[in-house]
């Protein structure tokens, strides 16, 4: 049985005229036997399909590239107004880190606050101890300020 890529093909091949062998009769004019303007068109159709069968490698390979995962300098925080209190205790630490480590200077973050997003480091920080602060009842933070 010809599967659909061996079928693709073998039609790529006959449209080009490359094909060996006589065609099935089932398979109409060949491309030779064509107008040029036909053929010229056959001929882009098929340096289009192409370049397109190059893009699906490159984003196969990319894929393939990802799913063995690699440095990222990207940070994708958790939303601010989806956090518990621990979840954002937990969080403005692990952000005090970055920035002081420096880790925060070569690190790009993505952040939000609700519908609210910022990279700013010291903001998601800011937002975090407000957010402590809105589920504590509105009491003083002992939190160490970033």
């Amino acid at each position: 049985m010809t599967s659909i890529s061996d079928f693709h093909s073998m039609n790529l091949n006959v449209y080009l005229g490359k094909s060996k062998g006589g065609l099935p009769a089932s398979a109409g004019t060949r491309i030779e036997d064509l107008p040029p303007e036909r053929q010229a068109e056959y001929a882009e159709a098929a340096a289009q399909l192409k370049e397109a069968e190059a893009k699906y490698k490159a984003l196969d390979d990319l894929m393939a590239a990802d799913a063995k995962g690699h440095e990222s300098n990207r940070f994708n925080a958790w939303n601010v107004a989806n956090l518990n209190r621990d979840q954002a205790i937990q969080q403005i630490r692990y952000i005090t880190d970055m920035i002081v480590s420096g880790e925060a200077d070569t690190t790009v973050l993505q952040a939000a606050n609700g519908q609210t997003t910022t990279n700013n480091y010291r903001q998601y920080v800011y937002w975090l101890q407000q957010h402590v602060k809105d589920l504590e009842g509105a009491g003083q933070s002992t939190l160490a300020q970033a």
